[in-house]
């Protein structure tokens, strides 16, 4: 079962793929692009425009990634060519870990502090008769 932003990827690859041409649909298996085909959502209306290069059409980031990894299984001419992806891949996971880790510290630290701040002793003050009538009542435990 496909759910509705699935069928939206496959509906935006799909139409990509019409408008790359023949020469692009025919080097993925026959399976994925009728997967493809199948699970797309025929409501779904894609606006892309011919004259303007991939990396400046309004795509959804899931798109994205499921056209990169077209492109290095099948569309990669050379061993080169899928190093210099996996290079921009690697740096693009090593950029997510660094935010991770910045917004990781800043939950710790603002955790941590507020830990401190429940963990504080609360001095209870009491009135004169209150210490006197525990004062006697201690006494009187003790004797």
């Amino acid at each position: 079962m496909v759910n509705y932003m699935q069928s939206k990827i496959y509906s935006e690859v799909y139409e990509l793929l019409r408008i790359m041409g023949e020469d692009y649909i025919n080097k993925i298996p026959q399976g994925l692009y009728s997967k493809i085909s199948e699970n797309r959502d025929k409501n779904y209306i894609t606006k892309y425009n011919k004259d303007l290069p991939i990396y400046e059409q309004e795509l959804d980031k899931n798109t994205i990634a499921f056209l990169c990894m077209l492109h290095y299984n099948y569309w990669c001419e050379s061993d080169n060519e899928k190093k210099q992806i996996e290079k921009i891949l690697n740096y693009n996971q090593n950029l997510k870990i660094i935010k991770y880790n910045q917004y990781s510290e800043r939950f710790k630290k603002k955790n941590i502090k507020s830990r401190n701040e429940e963990n504080q002793l609360i001095q209870i003050k009491q009135g004169i008769i209150k210490k006197i009538t525990n004062y006697i009542r201690l006494f009187i435990k003790k004797g």
